[in-house]
């Protein structure tokens, strides 16, 4: 494979593409709450790297061009800030990319593009502008999506698209595009929403010359095609006008929650800990938050500290300081 070139996204990148394409999930805007993550810390968005990765290419080919389908395998998450690498074969008409981060294989692109084309790209007009502010991701557990259906509108900002994928803006159509930033909103904000880890995307588009492909403003539809509890995996349809094929995603564990002061203050005696005088360093989570509670329970006297985290930090002496009143 040639070596297509490297790139790195930033956390304001990762907020410029959270509001193009309205996926606001936390676990890659929030530091704070990435931290009681499995992956302990804020990652990019999957598809912000994989039009990233297009964006390369679309500069190498430097013609207007169209998508014909669409396969990503997304194998390993990416932080902000980790330079990935990206390489590419083309053979017989298929274009293979993979991306590596730290010498990691982190995603697997397949795709056909036709890059001789003979009709007009089509650009954002139609397509919805995206609105000011912020969405919240629904809280769902495995269970209950078991039917789910739905639809996100196609978003379009030319501005912010253009500055984060300047080839891929200017030589791959608009409704393409707004069809991967939804996807990256079905998974994140909706289904599974904020407890979710991308897996899998396959789509195939219509030649956008085609009447169907010409309703560029309907919205992409989705709905669950099955869920395997045993694995936390769930598999979803996608269909619009301009584009059908299927996503697969994870949920991820929640945050735990750490045992209530109420709660431990019963396997511990009251003054087990009276004589001493502690410091916990970071006290706000994890281990750190549970000996906190066990020294206060039992008596001590208690400093904690935090390195971020000040709304955990003062909910864990609130609930010490509610308890022990």
């Amino acid at each position: 494979m040639n070596r297509l070139g490297s790139f790195t996204i930033t956390p304001q990148e990762s907020l410029d593409f959270a509001h193009a394409s309205r996926d606001f999930n936390p676990l890659h805007l929030d530091a704070v709450a990435a931290r009681r993550t499995r992956f302990g810390q804020t990652l990019i968005h999957g598809v912000c790297g994989t039009i990233k990765a297009l964006d390369l290419l679309l500069e190498k080919i430097g013609t207007e061009a169209e998508l014909l389908s669409i396969r990503v395998k997304y194998s390993k998450p990416a932080t902000q800030g980790q330079t990935l690498e990206v390489f590419e074969q083309t053979t017989q008409g298929m274009t293979r990319l993979e991306l590596f981060a730290d010498g990691t294989r982190c995603q697997v692109i397949e795709l056909e593009i036709n890059n001789a084309l003979t009709s007009v790209r089509p650009n954002g007009d139609g397509l919805a502008a995206c609105t000011a502010g912020r969405d919240t991701p629904v809280e769902l557990s495995i269970e209950s999506c078991n039917g789910l259906s739905g639809e996100v509108a196609l978003c379009w900002d030319e501005a912010l698209m253009h500055t984060l994928f300047p080839s891929a803006s200017r030589h791959l159509p608009a409704p393409q595009l707004a069809i991967l930033l939804a996807s990256t909103r079905i998974v994140g904000m909706q289904c599974p929403g904020l407890h979710s880890v991308f897996a899998q995307l396959d789509l195939r588009f219509c030649a956008p010359g085609t009447e169907v492909a010409a309703r560029a403003d309907a919205p992409l539809q989705y709905r669950v095609l099955s869920t395997d509890p045993r694995i936390d995996r769930i598999e979803l349809a996608l269909d619009s006008a301009a584009a059908r094929g299927t996503v697969e995603a994870f949920f991820r564990p929640p945050p735990v929650q750490q045992a209530s002061v109420k709660h431990i203050a019963a396997l511990v005696g009251n003054d087990e800990f009276s004589t001493q005088n502690a410091l916990v360093i970071g006290g706000s989570r994890g281990l750190g938050e549970v000996i906190s509670k066990v020294l206060a329970a039992g008596g001590a006297n208690l400093m904690l500290t935090y390195a971020a985290g000040r709304e955990d930090a003062d909910t864990v002496a609130a609930d010490i300081e509610g308890a022990l009143a």
